[in-house]
C-alpha cells in the first residue's frame, strides 16, 4: 500500500452497519486509511475505525444500543428521544478521548442550529460532537456544546467527502442512502416520514460528491432498508462484506499504483 487512503462514511442510521461490513474486508487485507470523515451514524463509524476497533466489534456495539427504550423518551426537549440517555451506550468508548490524539485524522460533521450551518469537529473531546452528529432531527434532542445547540450533520452535509479528499491520494466513499420511489401508502408512521425527508434533503448535495471518490460504494439494495431498521443490522453487515469482497482487488491495486 503506497498511496494514502481516505474514507468518507455517509450517514444512514443502522445502514452504517453495511459500511462496517465493507470495512471488515479492508481490515482483513491490512488496508488502513490515514483520514476519515463521517456524518451521523457514519461519524460514529469513523470514530470507532480511527480508534482501531475491529468492524465486527462495532457491529455488536450498534446492536446493543436500545434507542427506543422508555427511559430515552423525553417530553421536555426538542426531540422524542433524549440523546443524553443514548449517550450512556457510547461514553465508555469515547470518554476522555480527544480527536487530535487519534492515530488517524477524523472529521465529524454536525449542524449548528443557532447559525444554520454545518460545523466540523476535528479537535477537542469526542463524545459530544459524535452525539450531536447523530441527533436525527425530530427524533433525538439536540446536543449542547459550549452553549450552542447542535444536531445531525446530515441535515446539511450527509456525505463529507470534501473533508478527506484533498488530504489523500485515493478516496473511498461509503454512501448508504439511495432514494426509492414511494406511494402515499408507504408512509406508515412518523419514522417513515422523517426518514424520507432526511433522504431527500441531502441527496442532491451528496450526488455532487460522487465524482470525487476513486471508489464509490452506493448499493441499490439498500433502498429496501430504513434508517431505523434495527433488526436488519446483521443482514446489512453481511451485505457490506459481500460488496467489499467484490471491490477489494481493485482497491488493493489502486493503492499500489
Amino acid at each position: 500500500m503506497n498511496k494514502t487512503l481516505g474514507i468518507a462514511f455517509a450517514g444512514g442510521g443502522v445502514k452504517v452497519t453495511f459500511s462496517m461490513g465493507f470495512v471488515e474486508v479492508l481490515q482483513r487485507h491490512g488496508i488502513q486509511a490515514t483520514h476519515v470523515s463521517g456524518t451521523s451514524a457514519g461519524a460514529m463509524a469513523s470514530a470507532f475505525y480511527a480508534l482501531g476497533y475491529p468492524a465486527k466489534e462495532v457491529l455488536e456495539i450498534f446492536k446493543g444500543i436500545k434507542i427506543y427504550s422508555l427511559s430515552s423518551i423525553t417530553w421536555t426537549k426538542a426531540g422524542m428521544l433524549d440523546m443524553e440517555s443514548v449517550a450512556k451506550d457510547f461514553e465508555p468508548h469515547f470518554s476522555g478521548k480527544n480527536f487530535e490524539t487519534l492515530p488517524i485524522k477524523v472529521s465529524v460533521v454536525t449542524t449548528n442550529l443557532i447559525e444554520g450551518r454545518a460545523q466540523i469537529f476535528d479537535s477537542g473531546p469526542m463524545v459530544k460532537p459524535l452525539l450531536a452528529s447523530c441527533a436525527f432531527p425530530g427524533v433525538f434532542s439536540p446536543v449542547e456544546i459550549d452553549g450552542v445547540l447542535f444536531a445531525d450533520g446530515g441535515i446539511i452535509n450527509n456525505f463529507p467527502v470534501e473533508q478527506v479528499e484533498p488530504h489523500v491520494d485515493k478516496t473511498l466513499g461509503l454512501y448508504v442512502s439511495p432514494l426509492r420511489a414511494m406511494g402515499k401508502d408507504d408512509f406508515k408512521n412518523t419514522f417513515t416520514v422523517l426518514d424520507r425527508i432526511y433522504r431527500i434533503s441531502n441527496r442532491a448535495d451528496s450526488m455532487e460528491k460522487f465524482k470525487d471518490c476513486d471508489w464509490l460504494v452506493n448499493p441499490e439494495e439498500l433502498i429496501d432498508y430504513g434508517t431505523f431498521s434495527m433488526s436488519s443490522m446483521d443482514e446489512l453487515y453481511e451485505l457490506g462484506k459481500r460488496y467489499g469482497e467484490q471491490q477489494i482487488d481493485d482497491i488493493v491495486a489502486g493503492l499500489a499504483e
